[in-house]
């Protein structure tokens, strides 16, 4: 007699952790077991550079089918000087030299490479690494990922330039991909730096980031407001270039590539720095002193003249440095009596490291748009070290003082006001009142 076939019960797995935990379905939600972290790196950090290249090279193509007098061999080493312009790199466009990075797109590379890096890092390490195993995962991932970027780019920078470029491009990607891959595997690996570090250093960064978002909103509130003021001077530029309707599109993106660039030379401005076009010549909210410019519509943004009156904007780097130091000393405990006098200095390290980050990225902003007067166009250095350090580091530091007084006063408070408890004279003694 045939017996009836009892179909066997399913697999399956019971997890435990506890409340604090996260789910490790959840965790593991990101991990793509088909794909090793090895293979991911090289893969993705080699499509980085191919269609970052290729991205270059689309607008490039789509100028030239509006010039094809222009042989197709041009076309193709405009847009190796492109890829080369986006990681540093001097290079000639046509007749114009040009030394000056396109910040938005070489930030979007970078971009691409954390983005990578987040991806490779999720799955080189398991759920149960120890730290020291993470962080030999991260240098795994970050070294593979800068790697294939810098070979591929190379490779792509050897086919349509010369070998000298191709060599001196080589700084600028390894810092691009080591910056994004960097900080993607970080993210995707769970390991953190400052994690032994005390409560108020882990609370820098965050705090700084507020302080940069600040004085980045300041500034590009004032190339807004330079916008409605002078736009009629760009329309005019822009016309003056009578661009058919490809080139005014493509004209517009060459300028939004540059956006980064322009609002750390606001920045500069908004700080009293100023900014240097060419020599002998300064931008700064009270003195304009500007001689020949290159006909590119965005220059119709600068002030004709300083007024005394736009030294108001001085107040967007105070502003930037005390919301640094109160996004520090803020969450900080106040009942912890032992960190409270030192609230005014460390406040003052969020403020001043917002101001050197911004200094950085302004150094990265300046650049070259031509020979002759075109050379060292941006922030002016290094006034602008100074005015950013010492009015954002004060102002963050003052934050930090009244915190420190008003946590002083709050905790002397209870000491003063706690009423001694009444005494009652008896024919017996002196008791204490129940």
């Amino acid at each position: 007699m045939p017996m009836p076939r009892v179909p066997l019960p399913s697999r399956f797995r019971l997890t435990v952790s506890s409340p604090g935990e996260p789910e490790r379905d959840a965790v593991a939600s990101g991990r793509v077991p088909y794909l090793p972290w090895l293979v991911a790196a090289i893969a993705w950090s080699a499509g980085v550079a191919v269609l970052g290249f290729a991205a270059v090279a689309v607008l490039v193509v789509a100028g030239w089918l509006t010039a094809l007098r222009i042989p197709a061999s041009e076309a193709l080493r405009t847009a190796g000087q492109g890829w080369l312009a986006a990681h540093g790199v001097a290079v000639d466009l046509g007749a114009l030299h040009l030394h000056l990075l396109p910040l938005l797109f070489t930030l979007t590379l970078a971009a691409a490479c954390a983005v990578v890096g987040h991806h490779a890092g999720v799955q080189a390490a398991p759920d149960d690494a120890t730290p020291r195993g993470r962080w030999q995962a991260w240098g795994l991932v970050v070294g593979t990922c800068t790697l294939v970027y810098v070979v591929t780019s190379f490779i792509l920078t050897l086919i349509v330039a010369t070998g000298t470029q191709a060599v001196a491009g080589l700084p600028g990607t390894a810092a691009v991909a080591l910056a994004g891959s960097g900080y993607g595997a970080l993210r995707g690996l769970g390991v953190d730096p400052l994690d032994r570090a005390p409560a108020w250093v882990r609370r820098l960064p965050a705090a700084s980031g507020w302080g940069i978002a600040v004085l980045a909103a300041g500034s590009l509130l004032a190339l807004v407001v330079s916008l409605v003021a002078h736009g009629g001077r760009v329309a005019e530029l822009h016309a003056a270039l009578a661009p058919d309707a490809v080139g005014a599109v493509l004209l517009v993106l060459a300028q939004v590539l540059f956006l980064p660039n322009l609002v750390l030379w606001a920045g500069a401005w908004v700080l009293g720095a100023g900014v240097t076009l060419g020599p002998d010549t300064v931008v700064t909210p009270g003195v304009t002193s500007v001689g020949a410019l290159p006909g590119i519509p965005v220059f119709g943004l600068i002030p004709p003249d300083g007024s005394p009156g736009q030294w108001a904007w001085l107040a967007v780097g105070v502003a930037a440095g005390a919301v640094a130091g109160w996004r520090l000393v803020g969450g900080l405990d106040e009942e912890d009596a032992g960190s409270v006098g030192n609230w005014p200095w460390q406040a003052a390290t969020a403020g001043a490291l917002a101001a050197l980050v911004w200094v950085g990225g302004a150094w990265l902003a300046r650049g070259d748009l031509g020979t002759g007067r075109l050379v060292g166009m941006g922030p002016a250095f290094p006034e602008i070290v100074w005015l950013a350090l010492f009015p954002m580091s004060l102002a963050a530091g003052t934050v930090g003082l009244v915190r420190h007084l008003r946590a002083t006063r709050h905790l002397a408070e209870p000491a003063a006001s706690t009423p001694e408890e009444p005494e009652l004279v008896t024919a017996g003694g002196t008791h204490a009142q129940p």
